[in-house]
């Protein structure tokens, strides 16, 4: 299997929908941002809801910013990596 350098490397979906578990997601998010890699984010409505009940967090799908989901520091240095 041939390797890549990050130049290279796909991006990476990561989708938060209505299962338990957006703690997992964010911190992906969070690890993923870290390791530069590019993330294109899809939240659903039901992504969101679940976000609210389980990390009180509110995240508005319509007009999204990263600073709703992540800590402002981590939210600015993720911002040119996901999409």
């Amino acid at each position: 299997m041939p390797t890549s350098s990050k130049d290279t490397e796909f991006p990476l979906v990561l989708a938060i929908t209505g299962a338990s578990g957006a703690v997992y997601a964010v911190r992906l998010l969070e690890v993923l941002a870290d390791a530069g890699r590019n993330v294109h984010l899809i939240i659903s409505p039901s992504g969101a809801a679940v976000i609210q009940q389980e990390l009180e967090r509110t995240v508005n799908v319509e007009n999204f910013e990263l600073t709703q989901l992540l800590p402002a520091a981590i939210a600015e240095k993720a911002k040119p990596l996901v999409r």
